[in-house]
């Protein structure tokens, strides 16, 4: 048995040997295309094997195949079409959106994300990031760190903290609860910061947090919500999405009863975008996947998801566009997709969907109320915040009342909510009124500074302006004490918190002070650390007024910190008050000026009497902040001591000092002013400013006893106003730069109050009306008591023609009042009333109760009627204007602050095509200037024929306002796109011709075959082929443009067809080249054959030849590009932007950035940044579209200024970018830069990393740059001035003078000789110094003259009326003194008789149209030595002397060199006149001083030479050729370096290359001049001029190569209707670059940029245009070379937040 066993054994063995096991049977990869295109995988023999993605059929059932021998079956020829293809991705496990990492398995309320390494730019900001690693648990943290070591990435990773300032502690920087809090670790991460670097990095092998430079390139560590549903304002059945770019973007599911096709379902939803379109492939689908979940859709339930399937995974799929755009995209619960085709009608009964929210500005307002010592801040739309959860307030508050800024908390639940739906006056849509009022209680009794802040829905830093609370009032006040204390870096390092405790008590104790605070800590060099305390300190009444006692107190603490401090080894620095400036002194013009108590920002008037010439008092502003503390600043204006006050001003005056006797203070209000207010046309703007401090002061005494001022009637008060309503309206806003009109306002709506609580008890008389008027022309006051007679308000109507509010009918009105009533009223100028549901909720000011309503006896209602705006002076005027009546209401003893709106009625005073508005009067206190209109907390409701009704939400004044942002204008893309199809169809009709012309050439050379064989026409028809070639690509590629990608009207090039692109770009280079060298080839040919008649050769194989050179040339540089930078060919992205807050950092990075730099309180309000939907987005410009300022959707202002700025990126590549600046009140005299949208497309990654685009915007009022120094930057130019030669048009060349020689006896001047001299400075002339010092026997030097003197409009007296009316200045000369004759040093020392010397005037020329000629520039000279032809200007007689009869001749002569000199002068001769500095012209007859004169093509006129005379003129020497004794120049441009230095070390403290600008350029500048070529004609010499600044600028061109020519950019102004515009340019390039020349090229000839910063990494330049009444252009080069360590390291610690 075993043997058998054995036998079989062996048996299959062999059988085993003999026949081997067949391979396996497979069928290879097959891709086929009936119907959709699918893959079926390799498989192995079987059955049943499905395609990759899924195939469906027509019946919606799986198509499989089977695999048989290897075979296919059925076959691809056999196979049923595939009618829809599923593609099911991996995303039924994903327990975080994708992209993200879980936590840990127990943490499923967060996940994380691994951000690409970059240097430290606020990581995780723009996600919204939700929480820190520090605030995790010991578990999670310890996950975290085990997951980011698998993942290998890195060892340190970013973490969005930083300190804010020197020394001070880390703070988280991520939106919401976390926003600016301290880094503090609540798990086993240790915080091991280096005190002297400011970024948080994490370590994951120590496990710590370090901080590290920001240059350093780590990966990004972000922790975010694991919930993909944001609290949204979304419409019903949406809900909000994370992780965009700007979370106002809402996702939904749309649901029908039946199925319908993708086309019905888009039809029936007008607010739906397919969720698949645009949108973050995994992330949409993650989020489908979510909300199908949340409605309980089956796996079976498909809804459709993107309009294609290209659409929704863009250039992933290559060639394969065309196929797959032909395809519906749906999707089922699990995120898997299937493609239908469009034509087939597949019906789904549902669609995924994505709406964008509009959101209203989302704008903060924070007041402080000093009766109950609380803080109300306002928030008007506050669902455009960003908000961590659903309750989330989305705001976060901070103070300083510890110190350092720490955050404070705020009241979760509101105190005042208002939401309510109205409708659109202008759209008629319903829109939401948002209003939340929180309460944030004072942390001290101390004085300190609150502000809260917020972000918006796209991550945009909002904030409240800062306010000061000083709840002990006169009790205490705050000192800021400056210091510096000796410390090592050992102490800074391990003991500076115990330091700075010890020197608080230390301070303490020395000024006996109740509270002593660290508030900053400043530099620290040299061991030596600067910081600031603040000194709480008690405050004795020792004087009457406030300032004498802290004025007292300030000096006794000065002189404790001055021999005290420095005994506890402190560095005494400065002391200063935190609120005021104290009273001092000041001495001007010899008057000694005293002035008063001053809040910081405000300006103060001296109490002396001191008035300027425009009949304002000098004045003073009080500069500083609450942390550094307050300094006076500079006295403005001088006194006219001429002056001779009116009775009006003297009895104010006397008023306003207190030496008005008691009876007249007592009777001030009824008879005083009576007595002023009756003649106003003696009234001054000081009488004004007297007059509101005169009642301010009144008001006072009235509050300490009411019975020592008699207050009069409120008629009284009503004729006052309009008293001052009349008054001269330029007057009124002279004095509101003092703050006048809104002291008057404020003080006569105090006076008001008083009288209405005096006449309460009158009013509340049964047989009363219950209500009291006073009426005037231009004012009307109305005090109602509703109790009485349920009067709240009134209506004013016109009866008549006449305007004047006498001639008006007043109508009461009632809380019971409504919109229909009173807009049935004929001839409504204006009404409003309080309605019942208002004054049920209003809110009591006092401490004592909660709420009064109209049921308390004591309730009045106090409504101003204000005929027009006088009273409100707006000098800083918004975009806003009036255009109607004024309403003021007042509530006394209750807060403004309204939960139900009280509505308003205004008739519009004109007619406007501008959008309106409802605004109120801001009188904004605590700004420079103050007072502007704005619409916060108002909105226009309807507008019914004229009639405008408006709500507002808080009491003011009130007026209907215009917007002049929203005028009519049409946009320039339209016109663009309006004319970019006439222009196509104009070039294909052109190139059809031109085509159609060669083909008639063609059919000739065709038919008739002995014309094709002739030498000429074989060349033609090269020619035409040439010619021919890119006609066709033009035609070709104009009819199908599918190489570009189309973004909402913008093309760009596709990624995808680049090599196409390029191999079209090279193919229309070569067929360009080729035509002109067969142009070449024909115009030889025709030499030879027409020129050369005679013996002519042709050479053999000529025809060959010529094919070779014809054809074969072009291709070497078409090459060479290819081979170097194919790139060229492919065309940059451009587009035409619209155009409006700081520094042009992201606008998601940039207002936080500052709001670090602003601890100070000196940024009182920060701007807003809004998405615009107008603008394109598309793959380089969804996040490279950075927008500042109020940029809002509907926003179409004049653009003003506008820039294209070429910028290269390292590992990107060159491209375009445009901005376009916007500005506000065009028609004024000063403008505010409203907004600035940049457009960049490129990756995000590149804009601001790589590529550091280095713009700085600045929003607010810019201040008027003053010149530095007049120089010869400022010289003549213009392209258009081309005189004739011969007799000249006086004013033509004013800058030709001449030296007088007078006789020492008779006093006459010579009567034949008086050398010419150039002007070449205001203050400088140049001549030869032999005619200077070689003078004629018994004569001296006289005046210089200038015979055509140009005097300006002040010079000759002309008015402002005059100069509009064209009236001109007479004719004129001047003569002037000269104190100095400086020759050249070769003169004097070496003996060199041709030379030059400078002629200093006794005083600069004061007229601006005196304007010097140009120095030469080594380019003009390269110019002239090809083109020789240069002119002479002289006066036609030898020594003039009638100036109104005496002209100026011009004289074409042409120009040789030196070398060329030579030839025809002996060189004996020139040895004594100079070897190299010698230049020669034709002509004769040149007198001595005479200028050589060339126009540049940028427009400058320059001198070439100065002549030192030449042989007169005979019959033969007046040819136009150079002659035997040709007339001889002294070269200027050897002379410019001695002539500027000389110069500049008369005018300027430092030598020339730190601040002074030549005037030279040119096109090394790599700024095209034609960008200077305005499109209108502009006025006379206003052109070209180039400034540089910086050392290297000067030096060699060799030398100035080593240095990286890196930025340029061309700047448009429009400025039409004229406008003077102040302009301010920050740049930045990087810590890494050091910038070491500025080139601006300026066209005004009257201004003089201010460049500020060379040597270093951030420059300023700045300067203030005249009046253009045209378009021109400016532009900007920058050349930088790399940083050196000594300076980086000095920079380092002194970069602020925004700089790079």
């Amino acid at each position: 048995m075993i043997l058998f066993y054995f036998s079989d054994s062996l048996t299959y063995v062999l059988l085993f040997l003999l026949f081997p096991k067949p391979s396996v049977q497979t069928c290879s990869e097959e891709v086929t295309n009936k119907g959709l295109t699918v893959r079926w995988p390799q498989s192995e023999e079987g059955t049943d094997i499905k395609s990759n993605p899924l195939c469906y059929d027509q019946d919606t059932i799986i198509i499989t195949r089977n695999c048989v021998n290897n075979t296919w079956i059925p076959t691809a020829q056999d196979l049923p079409p595939c009618f829809e293809s599923l593609h099911i991705p991996d995303l039924r496990n994903i327990s975080c959106s994708p992209g993200f990492v879980k936590i840990s398995e127990s943490n499923t309320e967060y996940c994380f994300k691994v951000e690409e390494a970059s240097i430290w730019s606020y990581p995780c900001l723009q996600g919204g990031g939700a929480t820190v690693i520090t605030n995790l648990s010991d578990e999670d943290a310890q996950s975290v760190l085990t997951t980011l070591k698998e993942m290998n990435i890195s060892r340190y990773y970013w973490l969005p903290a930083r300190r804010p300032r020197l020394f001070n502690p880390i703070l988280w920087y991520t939106p919401g609860k976390m926003w600016r809090r301290n880094v503090e670790s609540n798990n086993f991460i240790r915080i091991r910061a280096c005190i002297f670097n400011f970024y948080a990095l994490l370590d994951i092998e120590k496990e710590e947090v370090i901080s590290e430079r920001y240059t350093l390139e780590y990966p990004s560590l972000c922790f975010y919500r694991n919930n993909i549903h944001y609290p949204a304002k979304c419409p019903k059945n949406y809900k909000g999405v994370r992780f965009t770019p700007d979370q106002s973007i809402c996702a939904g599911i749309e649901m029908r009863k039946e199925n319908l096709t993708f086309e019905n379902f888009l039809n029936h939803s007008s607010q739906c975008t397919p969720m698949g379109d645009d949108l973050d492939n995994d992330l949409s689908r993650y989020v489908y996947k979510e909300l199908a979940n949340s409605h309980g859709l089956s796996q079976d339930t498909w809804c459709w998801f993107s309009t294609s399937f290209f659409k929704h995974i863009g250039d992933d799929i290559g060639i394969l566009e065309s196929v797959f755009s032909d395809f519906h995209v749906s999707i089922n619960n699990e995120g898997s997709l299937r493609l239908s085709k469009k034509r087939d009608g597949t019906t789904l009964p549902c669609l995924a969907c994505r709406s964008e929210v509009l959101y209203e500005n989302t704008e903060l307002y924070f007041e402080y109320n000093q009766n109950q010592n609380k803080m109300y801040l306002t928030v008007y739309h506050p669902s455009g915040l960003w908000k961590y959860y659903e309750n989330d307030t989305g705001i976060q508050c901070f103070s300083d009342a510890k110190g350092l800024v720490k955050v404070i908390d705020i009241n979760q639940f509101p105190f005042m909510e208002v939401k309510d739906n109205a409708v659109d006056a202008v759209t008629n849509e319903t829109k939401t009124i948002e209003k939340i009022v929180y309460i944030i209680d004072l942390i001290t009794d101390h004085s300190a500074q609150y502000w809260c802040e917020g972000h918006t829905n796209n991550f945009s830093l909002i904030s409240t302006k800062v306010v000061i609370a000083n709840p002990q009032g006169n009790d205490t006040h705050v000192f800021s004490l400056a210091l510096e204390v000796f410390l090592t870096d050992d102490e800074i390092r391990n003991h500076l918190d115990d330091i700075m405790d010890y020197i608080c008590a230390n301070i303490t104790v020395i000024f006996n002070a109740e509270k002593v605070l660290l508030m900053t800590m400043l530099t620290y060099d040299s061991e030596q650390l600067s910081f600031i305390l603040h000194l709480h300190m008690p405050i004795k009444n020792i004087y009457d007024d406030k300032g004498g006692n802290i004025k007292a107190l300030y000096e006794r603490m000065r002189k404790i910190a001055e021999t005290d401090l420095s005994l506890h080894n402190f560095t005494f620095v400065n002391i200063s008050s935190s609120m005021y400036c104290l009273p001092t002194t000041s001495c001007s013009e010899g008057v000694t000026l005293e002035w008063e108590l001053t809040p910081i920002g405000h300006i103060a008037a001296p109490k002396q009497f001191c008035l300027q010439a425009n009949g304002l008092p000098v004045k003073r502003r009080c500069l500083g902040s609450y942390i550094s503390g307050s300094t006076w600043g500079k006295v403005e204006g001088v006194c006219n001591k001429n002056y001779s006050p009116s009775n009006t001003t003297t009895f104010l005056y006397t008023f306003y000092i207190g030496r008005m006797p008691a009876n007249d203070t007592f009777r001030f209000l009824t008879d005083g002013l009576g007595y002023v207010l009756n003649d106003l046309g003696i009234f001054i703007p000081a009488d004004i400013y007297y007059l509101s401090i005169s009642l301010q002061q009144l008001v006072n005494i009235a509050q300490g006893n009411e019975n020592s001022v008699d207050m009069g009637t409120i008629s009284n008060i009503a004729w006052i106003m309009n008293r001052v309503m009349i008054l001269d309206n330029s007057y009124l806003r002279l004095a509101q730069t003092l703050n006048s009109t809104n002291v008057i306002l404020d003080a006569v709506g105090e006076i008001i109050q008083r009288l209405a609580e005096k006449n309460t008890s009158s009013l509340l008389k049964e047989e009363s009306s219950g209500y009291e008027i006073a009426k005037q022309p231009q004012f009307i006051i109305q005090i109602c008591c509703p109790i009485t007679k349920n009067v709240t308000g009134m209506a004013i109507k016109q009866t008549g023609n006449s305007s004047s509010f006498l001639d008006m009918e007043i109508i009461p009105l009632y809380k019971n009042t409504t919109y229909e009533d009173v807009l049935l009223i004929q001839g409504l100028e204006v009404a409003t009333w309080i309605p019942e549901n208002v004054m049920d909720t209003l809110v009591s000011n006092s401490n004592n109760t909660t709420n009064r309503t109209a049921s308390d006896k004591i309730f009045r209602i106090l409504i101003s009627i204000y005929y027009n705006d006088a009273v409100f002076q707006a000098l800083d005027p918004t975009y806003f204007e009036l255009n109607s009546r004024i309403v003021g209401v007042t509530i006394p003893g209750f807060i403004p602050n309204l939960k139900h709106p009280i509505p308003l009625v205004f008739k519009n005073l004109n007619k406007t095509d501008f959008k309106k508005a409802c605004g109120y009067w801001d009188f904004m206190v605590n700004k420079i200037i103050s007072g502007f209109w704005s619409n916060r907390g108002c909105y226009l409701v309807k507008t019914v024929n004229s009639i405008s009704v408006c709500n507002c939400y808080h009491l003011t004044h009130f007026g209907q306002l215009i917007n002049i942002r929203e005028r009519i204008m049409e946009d320039v893309d339209d016109i663009n796109s309006r004319h970019s199809k006439p222009l196509n169809i104009i070039s294909l009709i052109g190139s059809f011709l031109s085509l159609m012309g060669i083909a008639g050439i063609w059919l000739t050379a065709f038919v008739f075959q002995s014309w094709r064989k002739k030498p000429g026409s074989k060349v033609l028809l090269h020619l035409t082929a040439a010619i021919a070639l890119p006609l066709i690509i033009i035609i070709v590629f104009n009819l199908a443009d599918q190489n570009f990608q189309d973004d909402k009207g913008i093309y760009f090039g596709s990624d995808r067809l680049q090599y196409i692109c390029i191999f079209l770009g090279a193919l229309l280079h070569y067929s360009v080249l080729a035509s002109f060298m067969w142009m070449l080839i024909t115009a030889a040919l025709q030499f030879i054959r027409y020129v050369r008649v005679l013996g002519v050769y042709r050479p053999s194989r000529f025809m060959i030849k010529f094919t070779l050179i014809g054809w074969g040339i072009p291709i070497f540089p078409v090459a060479s590009i290819l081979i170097l930078k194919p790139n060229n060919y492919i065309p940059n992205s451009s587009s035409v932007g619209i155009i409006d807050t700081w520094r042009a950092i992201p606008a998601n990075q940039a207002l936080y950035a500052l709001r670090s730099d602003d601890e100070e309180g000196e940024l009182d309000e920060f701007a807003r940044v809004f998405d615009d939907e107008n603008l394109p987005r598309g793959k380089y410009t969804l996040n490279s579209i950075y927008k500042f300022g109020w940029c809002s959707r509907d926003m179409v202002l004049p653009t003003y200024l506008k820039k294209s700025a070429n910028v290269t990126f390292p590992t990107f590549r060159t491209t375009q970018v445009n901005y376009i600046y916007l500005l506000l009140r065009k028609n004024s005299q000063q403008y505010t830069h409203q907004c600035v949208v940049i457009k960049v497309y490129v990756p995000t990654k590149y804009m601001f990393f790589k590529g550091r685009l280095p713009i700085y915007y600045c929003q607010d009022n810019v201040p008027q740059i003053i010149s530095m120094i007049r120089d010869f930057a400022s010289c003549q130019d213009d392209f258009n001035m081309k005189p004739a030669d011969g007799v000249l048009k006086e004013h033509t060349f004013p800058w030709l003078g001449f030296v007088q020689y007078i006789h020492v006896t008779t006093s006459l001047p010579h009567h034949s000789k008086a050398p010419r001299v150039v002007l070449i400075h205001r203050q400088f002339a140049l001549g030869t110094a032999t005619d200077m010092l070689h003078l004629p026997k018994n004569y001296k030097l006289g005046n210089v003259l200038f015979g055509d003197y140009v005097r300006d409009e002040e010079d000759c007296g002309l008015t402002y009326t005059q100069t509009k009316m064209g009236v001109q200045c007479p004719r004129a000369y001047l003569e002037i003194p000269l104190i100095d004759i400086s020759p050249h040093p070769e003169y004097s020392r070496f003996g060199v008789g041709n030379s030059l010397a400078i002629i200093k005037l006794l005083r600069p020329i004061k007229s601006h149209y005196m304007i010097p000629i140009c120095l030469p520039s080594i380019e003009e000279r390269g110019r002239r030595r090809r083109n020789r032809y240069i002119f002479m200007v002289d006066y036609i007689s030898s020594v003039p002397r009638d100036f109104d009869s005496e002209k100026m001749a011009k004289k074409s002569l042409k120009f040789y060199t030196h070398k060329e000199c030579r030839k025809q002068r002996m060189r004996n001769k020139l040895g004594s006149e100079g070897v190299t500095h010698v230049l020669c012209s034709s002509g004769c007859g040149i007198r001595p001083g005479a200028p050589m004169v060339t126009h540049a093509p940028e427009g400058t006129v320059q001198v070439m030479g100065i002549a030192a005379g030449s042989a007169p003129c005979i019959r033969r020497s007046m040819r136009n050729r150079l002659n035997k004794e040709p007339p001889l120049y002294i070269d200027v441009y050897p002379y410019v370096s001695w002539i500027i230095n000389f110069v500049s070390a008369h005018i300027l403290p430092r030598p020339y290359p730190e601040n002074f600008k030549l005037v030279d350029g040119g096109s090394r500048m790599g700024i095209n001049k034609e960008y200077l070529r305005a499109r209108k004609p502009q006025k006379q010499g206003w052109r070209a001029r180039t400034y540089v600044s910086g050392n290297t600028c000067f030096k060699s061109m060799k030398k100035q190569q080593q240095a990286a020519f890196f930025y340029s950019e061309r700047f448009e102004v429009n400025a039409d209707p004229p406008g003077k515009l102040n302009i301010i340019i920050k740049l930045s390039a990087g810590i890494e670059c050091t910038i070491a020349c500025v080139r601006v090229m300026l066209p005004n000839r009257l201004v003089t940029p201010v460049v500020q910063g060379v040597g270093g990494y951030n420059i300023t330049i700045s300067f203030s245009t005249m009046w253009f009444p045209y378009i021109f252009y400016f532009s900007l080069g920058i050349t930088g070379k790399n940083t050196t360590a000594t300076d980086y390291y000095k920079w380092l610690p002194e970069r602020k937040p925004g700089y790079w």
